[in-house]
């Protein structure tokens, strides 16, 4: 039996977009999201002058809520030391990880630990489209005093909207960590992942809430998060559901798709 002309046109379709999807690399495997493209908000010359403990302010918002809250000011800092935090801060930089529910600033933390920028590092921010999330990339930062070895790369984002990244769908209201290339062994004595509603709640790692948020290798062994898997927060109402998940390859996003457009073009026949 032949095709119709709508399963010729559907299959060209798959075996295109497979063809995209397998050859595309992502500026990292490891990671949801390519930041390849985006918008560099600091790097060796971009940026304020303080590649320590300088930030800089986001130009998109965050406009879903978060601890079932509106943000007052939806435009945040976005710090080199790898965290995101809304209001003025603690003091420059917020170099100093503080554990979380103790201070009143509110902060999106996927590696906040002492970090600057060296000739390599930049901090990148994507938008997706209609601005359905917001991320924030930090590549090949490097540790600061006491931990000149470390470099790390690993990003956040923030879901406005409902969308699809990578082959996963997320909620408004998501939030997703991923990282790139870390060693264990070289993580900073001092640092903190997870979200911080300020005083008075916190989500963080699963297993981790009694460590208000503290994640060092040396006080509590290895990163729970593999190098092909992310962080996913949900929001729960009032709080987060937070589970570590896996990354699907590439390939297996492509192989899903082009079976789907088989698929309808076998019905169309």
């Amino acid at each position: 039996m032949s095709k119709s002309p709508f399963a010729i046109h559907a299959l060209t379709k798959a075996i295109a977009a497979f063809g995209f999807i397998g050859l595309a690399s992502p500026a990292s495997a490891t990671l949801l999201l390519d930041y390849t493209g985006g918008t560099v908000l600091g790097s060796a010359s971009v940026g304020p002058s303080d590649k320590d403990d300088g930030f800089a302010t986001s130009g998109e918002s965050f406009d879903a809520p978060f601890f079932g809250e509106s943000l007052s000011d939806p435009f945040p800092r976005i710090s080199f030391n790898g965290h995101i935090y809304f209001g003025s801060g603690d003091g420059s930089g917020d170099y100093a990880p503080t554990a979380f529910g103790t201070s009143p600033i509110i902060r999106i933390s996927p590696m906040w630990t002492d970090l600057s920028l060296g000739a390599a590092s930049q901090v990148i921010q994507n938008t997706g489209s209609g601005s359905s999330y917001n991320a924030v990339t930090w590549v090949n930062m490097q540790g600061g005093l006491g931990n000149e070895g470390f470099v790390a790369t690993f990003q956040a984002i923030y879901f406005n909207a409902a969308a699809t990244l990578n082959g996963i769908s997320f909620n408004a209201g998501d939030i997703a960590f991923s990282y790139g290339d870390i060693e264990n062994f070289n993580l900073p004595a001092d640092i903190m992942i997870g979200l911080d509603k300020g005083t008075g709640g916190f989500a963080t790692l699963p297993g981790y809430e009694t460590t208000e948020g503290w994640a060092s290798h040396a006080g509590y062994g290895d990163l729970p998060v593999g190098a092909d898997e992310y962080v996913h927060f949900r929001p729960d109402g009032g709080g987060y559901d937070v589970t570590i998940e896996p990354i699907p390859e590439p390939s297996a996003i492509a192989v899903a798709l082009l079976g789907s457009l088989l698929l309808i073009a076998r019905r169309r026949r």
